[in-house]
């Protein structure tokens, strides 16, 4: 089997027109520019430049009460991290919880492991 060097990659799978049909609906649908932004937009922004410090920062959020849910397997936002958002939000907003979740799709769990979320967010809203 001969191939020319602009066949090669051409999908012979069907798992491979499969993601390719995929992936054409996703660009169409999303710029990845937002997502350059977005990035650079979380890259820069101090919560502590918005009154001196967290603690003075949470403050300005005038919450009864509040929720971190943390997934073990997210590397962009790791657990121990959102442990210690949810330890400085309780310093200010005593009624904090902090929900350490065992999901396996790391930070996109909160967009497909939805049965894992469900519960703890509901139970948050109702919890009576």
């Amino acid at each position: 089997l001969e191939m020319h060097s602009d066949e090669q990659f051409f999908g012979d799978f069907a798992v491979e027109s499969y993601l390719e049909n995929h992936a054409n609906r996703f660009t169409g649908q999303f710029d990845a520019n937002c997502y350059l932004y977005l990035s650079r937009a979380s890259d820069l922004f101090d919560f502590a430049e918005h009154g001196g410090s967290l603690a003075a920062g949470f403050k300005k959020l005038n919450l009864e009460r509040a929720m971190v849910i943390g997934v073990e397997t997210d590397l962009l936002f790791p657990v121990r991290q959102q442990d210690e958002l949810a330890k400085g939000l309780a310093e200010v907003i005593p009624d904090t919880e902090f929900v350490r979740l065992d999901c396996i799709k790391g930070h996109d769990s909160f967009l497909v492991e939805m049965d894992a979320f469900r519960p703890v967010i509901s139970r948050y809203f109702d919890p009576d």
